[in-house]
């Protein structure tokens, strides 16, 4: 669930299902997990996940933004870029598409 709602969460947002409930759910198992496999010593990385597991998925949606813009070649996926841009207002589209000589703006309140 981390690495779908961070690399492919464009896809998620788009069936409609809430990011905050996905969030919840994704650092819930997380934290069951953990529960369920508690040892006496050592790193314990599913509790890491479960309670920053939406500081991870801003990471890996980082990091696909960023494959993305790199692997943007024509015309068609920079227009893509933007309109990614456009859904999810990422500080690093916008870097990779000025980086381009593209200047993302919003469109007047009202337009689309």
């Amino acid at each position: 669930m981390l690495y779908a709602t961070g690399f492919f969460g464009g896809h998620v947002d788009l069936s409609g299902a809430a990011r905050g409930y996905i969030v919840t759910v994704g650092s819930t198992a997380y934290g069951q997990a953990a529960s369920m496999l508690r040892v006496a010593e050592g790193p314990d990385v599913l509790t890491e996940l479960a309670r920053k597991f939406e500081r991870f998925v801003e990471v890996l949606a980082d990091l696909s933004d960023g494959f993305l813009a790199k692997g943007a070649s024509d015309g068609r996926s920079v227009v893509k870029l933007y309109e990614r841009w456009l859904r999810t207002g990422s500080t690093r589209l916008a870097e990779e598409l000025g980086a381009m000589g593209i200047v993302p703006t919003r469109p007047p309140s009202g337009m689309n």
